[in-house]
């Protein structure tokens, strides 16, 4: 069985490492095979949460959204976006500028004559799969 270790700290202390953990659960008769990240280890701070607070149609590209995130910036970056399901009022991972992905690095650039600043994330951008 798999189980978060977020969940598990409910119960513990968070000070113990992971490590002693493991011994502790061992020690009250639960056997631990591995210890695992749930996915790669971002090595900055620049992916955070974002809340999209507005959405325009992109004006050179049907299938593309302009969208304004707020980022816990000064004020909203713009972000353009081919995500269907991208709706104001939506949490999602943001990637600013100089965000170093799995298999990328994020910079500002322009996008069909609209300047995006950072990137929306998926689960699998950020290198978690498709769970």
């Amino acid at each position: 069985m798999l189980v978060s270790e977020s969940w598990l700290r409910e119960w513990v202390s968070p000070k113990i490492s992971p490590v002693e953990l493991a011994e502790r659960l061992t020690l009250a008769g639960l056997e631990v095979d591995t210890i695992e990240p749930a996915g790669p280890i971002l090595d900055n701070k620049r992916v955070v949460v974002g809340q999209i607070c507005g959405v325009e149609p992109h004006p050179d590209a049907d299938r593309l959204k302009v969208c304004k995130v707020n980022a816990g910036r000064s004020k909203p970056l713009t972000i353009v976006c081919g995500a269907r399901n991208a709706r104001e009022g939506l949490k999602t991972a943001c990637a600013t500028h100089n965000s170093r992905l799995p298999n990328l690095v994020v910079k500002t650039r322009q996008i069909r004559g609209v300047d995006s600043q950072g990137m929306l994330c998926s689960a699998m951008d950020l290198g978690l799969g498709e769970s």
